[in-house]
């Protein structure tokens, strides 16, 4: 008898990537760097949990090629204990809700990143987690 090995279907078209947030790098795009995989655009939620504090704070954002710094999703965000769940602002008109566009692979603004705005401390654990859907 062959076995085949049939891939799992999402019915809901939704993919999840999750990261463990490193504690200590300030570098640009040194806790979080995503890639979209898909030669189309899609559409994106992230959610941020940390189960140990630590101090400092992080900036999240979409930017080209998983490199650079970007702050457009998360801005000055804290290590403490909880969850995060990203929401763009409402300071600009219809700009309001949970979810990003982001455009397909190899297009500017194809990535999310995050870094460490100032030193934190090893003390942190936290995971980010990526949802993303055709857009």
């Amino acid at each position: 008898m062959v076995h085949q090995f049939i891939p799992q279907q999402n019915p809901s078209g939704i993919a999840e990537v999750s990261f463990t947030l490193p504690t200590t790098s300030t570098a640009a795009a040194g806790m979080v760097s995503w890639v979209n995989p898909l030669n189309r655009p899609v559409w994106a939620s992230v959610n941020v949990a940390w189960t140990t504090a630590g101090t400092g704070t992080f900036d999240m954002g979409i930017s080209n090629d998983g490199t650079g710094a970007a702050a457009t999703i998360i801005d000055g965000g804290t290590m403490a204990v909880g969850s995060i769940n990203a929401i763009r602002s409402a300071a600009t008109a219809g700009a309001a809700g949970p979810n990003f566009y982001i455009a397909g692979n190899g297009t500017a603004g194809d990535s999310i990143v995050a870094s460490h705005s100032d030193t934190p401390t090893s003390t942190a654990v936290g995971k980010a987690v990526i949802r993303y859907w055709p857009a």
